[in-house]
């Protein structure tokens, strides 16, 4: 599998990816703690600053039957594993469009305004992404970890007469 993912990373600065594609479409047995083998492709490639061969490996055909995340989603959020925020916004901001209903983006969108410390855009990407049914679970704790959860006593008055 190591070797595979050199010889992927080997046809990207060679601009190579279709070629790579073409030829091993089909990845060889994985490891366990691996759960994708083309997103660990693609992470290889853009950890390497060869963010269009990671891009093209990622919208392969052999990728989206592989499953995963979207294209643009899972760039982005390889953008903000390798701490390339305006990348990350880039590529969430297109996968909004690409994929008006999901959630994820929005989500990730939220991670990305926080690194700004912009509480209105975390709000509106947040409410985005309740719209789109994302997980409460993941809605709150973004919300906890960003300072906007009430906290357990709002709105209760105690009155000492």
């Amino acid at each position: 599998f190591s070797a595979w993912i050199l010889a992927g990373l080997v046809r990207a600065r060679m601009d190579g990816t279709a070629h790579f594609v073409q030829e091993w479409g089909t990845p060889p047995t994985k490891p366990a703690d691996i759960p994708l083998a083309w997103p660990a492709l693609a992470y290889t490639c853009a950890a390497s600053g060869l963010w269009d061969a990671a891009e093209a490996y990622l919208q392969s055909a052999p990728a989206l039957a592989e499953g995963g995340d979207e294209p643009f989603t899972a760039l982005g959020e390889l953008a903000l594993r390798t701490r390339q925020v305006p990348r990350a916004k880039d590529y969430l901001e297109r996968a909004t469009k690409a994929y008006p209903q999901s959630p994820k983006p929005w989500l990730l969108l939220s991670d990305v305004a926080a690194a700004s410390r912009d509480l209105e855009r975390i709000k509106q990407c947040l409410a985005e992404a309740e719209k789109r049914g994302a997980a409460k679970e993941a809605v709150s704790g973004r919300k906890k970890r960003y300072g906007l959860a009430p906290s357990g006593d709002a709105g209760v008055r105690t009155v000492i007469r």
